[in-house]
């Protein structure tokens, strides 16, 4: 016969260069989704822009312990500015040292598929598998 009570259950945790840590089994991940896209209808920001502060958020997650950054690929849209988030990936890897870095969405029917394979193989290499 139960209480109604949820009885408390220790969870073990482990120290790491990021603080207090829950075993792998337990841990539940954080991670952000870039899809860097204008935040007013008449696109004010300029495109630059959009790419710095994506990086800088990138770069941030990375520092706070973030698991994954991804990046999302749109085309002929007002709201969105990333045609590659391969590109984007290469981008970040040289200015991040541990979160890992993932397209969200990739267009398939857009490329030839040896030169998306291709291109994923090099981006890989460029994070150092992240």
């Amino acid at each position: 016969m139960t209480t109604g009570r949820a009885a408390l259950q220790p969870v073990p945790v482990t120290m790491s260069p990021m603080g207090l840590r829950k075993t792998e089994a337990e841990a539940m991940e954080f991670g952000i989704f870039n899809l860097m896209g204008y935040r007013y209808r008449e696109n004010s920001t300029p495109t630059h822009r959009l790419v710095k502060e994506a990086t800088e958020q990138t770069q941030l997650a990375d520092e706070l312990g973030y698991e994954v950054a991804w990046f999302a690929e749109h085309h002929f849209s007002n709201y969105c500015v990333c045609p590659s988030p391969l590109m984007m990936i290469a981008h970040c890897a040289p200015v991040t040292t541990r979160i890992r870095l993932g397209t969200a969405v990739v267009v398939v029917p857009l490329y030839d598929p040896p030169r998306l394979l291709a291109e994923i193989g090099m981006a890989d290499a460029m994070c150092d598998g992240r």
